[in-house]
């Protein structure tokens, strides 16, 4: 395991599982390959944000669960990064999308419910 603090270590050519903080205070506890995120991991960003799930060329890549410390929760799949192919996102007052994403943005059929009346 290796642990990476501002400039004192590196995750530059490390493979295997570890934690690296980055001098913007975002931490990632998974999986490397080459200094790369690659495979299971959790990303914490600074900001309150937190990704566990899969990572593919240091993006967010398969299927993962982004909690977002204000909007609300999206678990789903992911490629290049972005929110691709079915996923559901729940909102802070507990409305629900189940659909299709494209490009990190709902595309496609999916079914939104307002959790105070049922409705969908």
């Amino acid at each position: 395991m290796i642990t990476c603090r501002e400039t004192k270590d590196s995750s530059r050519d490390f493979s295997g599982k570890g934690v690296a903080t980055y001098p913007n205070g975002d931490v990632y506890d998974g999986n490397f390959e080459k200094g790369i995120r690659s495979g299971k991991g959790k990303y914490t960003y600074s900001n309150g944000n937190v990704y566990e799930g899969d990572w593919k060329d240091n993006l967010k890549d398969g299927i993962g669960k982004m909690v977002y410390s204000k909007e609300g929760t999206y678990y789903g799949y992911w490629a290049k990064g972005q929110k691709e192919g079915e996923g559901v996102f729940t909102y802070p007052n507990q409305d629900l999308y189940s659909g299709l994403w494209a490009g990190g943005k709902k595309e496609g059929e999916g079914t939104f419910i307002f959790f105070e009346t049922g409705m969908k």
